[in-house]
């Protein structure tokens, strides 16, 4: 169950990815991993688990260089001059 409810977490965030609300959808990831980190600790997964929260942390790392402009992309299409 637990699986579902992540798997329908990343389709709700790919949906606000698409529709250009990213903050909505890096919250919306999160959840999902959490519940995709559950997930892989009650199956005994733990290096499963171990990967994912390290991926998550990465994320929540590249959220916060983007949100704080230290991000030397730009999201949009024109080109940084």
């Amino acid at each position: 169950m637990i699986s579902i409810l992540g798997g329908l977490l990343m389709i709700i965030g790919s949906i606000f990815t698409y529709n250009g609300k990213i903050s909505h959808a890096i919250w919306t990831y999160f959840i999902a991993d959490i519940a995709w980190i559950y997930n892989a600790v009650l199956l005994g997964d733990i290096v499963g688990g171990f990967v994912i929260t390290v991926a998550m942390l990465l994320g929540i790392g590249t959220y916060y260089k983007m949100s704080t402009g230290k991000l030397n992309k730009n999201l949009n299409k024109e080109e940084d001059v």
